[in-house]
């Protein structure tokens, strides 16, 4: 089972939002008061819910969204609506309980150094061990039986293989025998043929002459047994018709050129995207009007202020002359009334004007996280994102149409392909139908030409190779006992009924061990659904968590569990209890990863919520390893307000970011969650 898609309409904070993970490592990123514990807390209600009636004690009679999964059977959406759920659970989560789901795979900060659910409680039935016992036992030997060892083969492989061995002697003898017919039917020919030789009639004369035509003709039988086997090799396909050809062309056509002018659009908009950064394009764009009028406004702005500057000069100027000076003053190259009074208004009145738009410039880039120093600086970064966020708004929509139109175009095509078996499997009928009309084409006139000869084209040719018996009588007496000979053979070999013999053995314990195998694997599952503990709750099973730690740390660690968990690091073993929070959070960590593989057979998805957050940067960095790692194996998401760890995650390949704050708002859900 893998997430494919969360859609929350209400839930706590979170309202019509939609998130869309990948089978992977995912990483959801956003501030604290985003949402992130609610997100993980809707997706553990969605699948575990808290009590055995499908209630919700933690959601509102207003909370609604679905989790879109995607198992090998196809897709199944499950859905919440106030305090009921709707949908099919997967199997791989019905036989966990809710307590263990969150101790296990929902995993949050507080919750992570609890080991409780992992450790045999004292307070388990005294048949617990047993189950224990047995189940390990069970899992045994169907690991004997279906899994490879290091270096080895599993019985079943062991079997398999010594029968493909058998089966090819087998194959190379039942060619022999399979020629025997052949030998008997040349024998029969040969035997005719020296009938002939010796017989002068009219009748042999005829039947001498009927056996040359068909020599004549021996290129023409080649032919036909040829192209029949051919024919045949074929097997049983699908026709595809020159209608389902060209229409199979067309939509590749079609997609081809949606998914060229896709990439094109997205080449147009990666310089702009790039622009934007993080920006919000749509925040951007709500203050578009406002970055107008100001990119219309610089120059009087400059001149204003370059005004105001002189201004400001000339009135500090006027008011150091003495008063019986100033009624003309000289600045610069004139002389101007040395009136203080006006002057000080003038310069008021630029300050105020060039004061509002620079107000007006620090309340936009401080809304959209903008750093200038200069207010020209400032509107000149402010134009260049509002012209990038423009084109970003102006092609989304086109992107998003030529996304539909391939999708479309995809989806025609699947459903042209699906009897087929998929496009490869199209294309290969395809080919088998070009080519069987082709032969069938042949095997027409090859069949018409034998009839206009007066010749069966079902009647196998001679048998008996005519051309290279040339001693006549003797050379055909030869010829009939060197096949003898061979026949005789044939019928005295005993190394055929002893493969045969060994074959039978051979089928009857892969038999045995299959159902012992099965036996095993049924009753772990019925050991799994009385105590999911029951597989893996021994002491000898923690070597994954023993690996991730090591990994994490950088030293070979060891785990065992006596009472409670102790962990050896470095050649010191101490309880996790009493370790530092750094090491016990890894520990822990590494713990509950590894009982997530057990129980969920990497099937389940496990929910990371700021499970790092107590961590340095050293061992941050080496559990977002251990987490790409373990992400090879089951879906992995990890949510987190950290920038720090959102820094380490970007530089790992292969890992989705996703930013909370600006996930998609969805607007066409409410539909879909009043028809479940």
């Amino acid at each position: 089972m893998r997430i494919r898609k969360v859609y929350v309409k209400s839930f706590g904070p979170l309202k019509n939002k939609e998130v869309v993970v990948s089978p992977g490592l995912n990483v959801i990123y956003g501030p604290n008061g985003s949402g992130k514990t609610s997100l993980a807390e809707f997706i553990g209600t969605c699948l575990s819910p808290m009590d055995r009636k499908d209630r919700y004690p933690s959601c509102s009679k207003d909370d609604s969204g679905s989790v879109l999964m995607y198992e090998y059977d196809g897709e199944t959406t499950v859905t919440i609506r106030g305090r009921s759920r709707f949908g099919r659970v997967p199997e791989c989560v019905k036989g966990i309980s809710p307590d263990l789901f969150r101790a296990v795979f929902s995993i949050q900060r507080e919750s992570l150094t609890d080991l409780e659910p992992l450790s045999p409680s004292a307070d388990d039935d005294p048949g617990y061990s047993m189950i224990h016992t047995a189940a390990e036992s069970m899992k045994r030997i169907e690991r004997s039986v279906f899994e490879t060892d290091e270096g080895g083969m599993s019985e079943l492989e062991a079997l398999e293989v010594e029968m493909k061995e058998l089966d090819e002697s087998i194959g190379v003898l039942m060619k022999e025998v399979k020629r025997y017919g052949e030998y008997a039917s040349q024998k029969k020919a040969v035997t005719e043929r020296l009938l002939l030789e010796s017989d002068d009639s009219v009748e042999a004369e005829e039947k001498r002459r009927y056996q040359k035509l068909r020599e004549d003709h021996k290129a023409d039988y080649e032919r036909l047994k040829e192209l029949s086997s051919a024919r045949a090799e074929l097997g049983f396909f699908e026709w595809a018709g020159n209608s389902e050809a060209a229409e199979f062309k067309k939509l590749r056509r079609e997609l081809s050129d949606s998914l060229e002018e896709l990439e094109s659009l997205k080449a147009y908009m990666e310089e702009p995207i790039n622009e934007l950064g993080d920006k919000d394009p749509s925040s951007i764009l709500f203050y578009s009007d406002d970055i107008t009028w100001l990119d219309g406004g610089r120059r009087d702005y400059a001149r204003q202020f370059e005004e105001l500057r002189r201004s400001r000069a000339q009135l500090a100027e006027a008011k150091m002359v003495p008063d019986s000076k100033k009624k003309s003053i000289v600045f610069g190259r004139s002389t101007r009334s040395c009136d203080v009074t006006k002057m000080t208004e003038a310069v008021n009145d630029l300050t105020r004007r060039t004061e509002a738009y620079e107000r007006m410039v620090s309340r936009i880039t401080s809304a959209l996280g903008i750093n200038a120093t200069e207010t020209a600086h400032a509107v000149a970064e402010l134009v260049r994102l509002r012209d990038a966020a423009s084109i970003v708004s102006k092609h989304e929509e086109k992107l998003r149409t030529t996304k539909e139109k391939a999708d479309a175009a995809l989806e025609e095509m699947e459903r042209l392909t699906e009897r087929y078996g998929g496009q490869e499997g199209f294309l290969e009928c395809l080919r088998k139908t070009r080519a069987a009309k082709e032969m069938d084409s042949e095997i027409t006139d090859i069949r018409a030409g034998l009839s206009r000869h007066g010749l069966d084209p079902d009647a196998p040719i001679c048998a008996v190779e005519y051309i290279g018996i040339v001693d006549g009588t003797e050379g055909l007496k030869r010829r009939l006992e060197d096949l003898d000979s061979k026949m005789a053979r044939i019928m005295d070999s005993e190394e055929l009924e002893a493969l045969m013999d060994r074959k039978n053995v051979l089928s009857n314990r892969k038999s045995a061990l299959l159902w012992r195998g099965i036996d095993a694997a049924i009753g772990c599952a019925i050991a799994r659904k009385v105590d999911v503990r029951a597989l893996y709750s021994g002491s000898g099973e923690w070597k994954n968590a023993e690996a991730y730690l090591s990994a994490m740390t950088g030293y070979e660690c060891r785990i065992r569990y006596d009472r409670e968990f102790l962990v050896e690091c470095n050649g010191v073993e101490r309880p996790l209890r009493e370790m530092g929070s750094g090491m016990k959070s890894m520990a822990s960590l590494a713990l509950k990863i590894a009982a997530a593989e057990r129980i969920g057979d990497g099937m389940v998805p496990i929910i990371l919520d700021e499970v790092l957050a107590g961590m340095d940067t050293q061992s941050k960095s080496s559990a977002c390893r251990v987490l790409k790692d373990v992400a090879k194996k089951m879906q992995v998401i990890l949510l987190t307000g950290e920038q720090e760890t959102k820094e380490i995650m970007t530089l790992l390949p292969e890992v989705t970011l996703i930013n909370l704050t600006h996930a998609y708002k969805a607007a066409d859900h409410d539909d879909e969650l009043n028809d479940s």
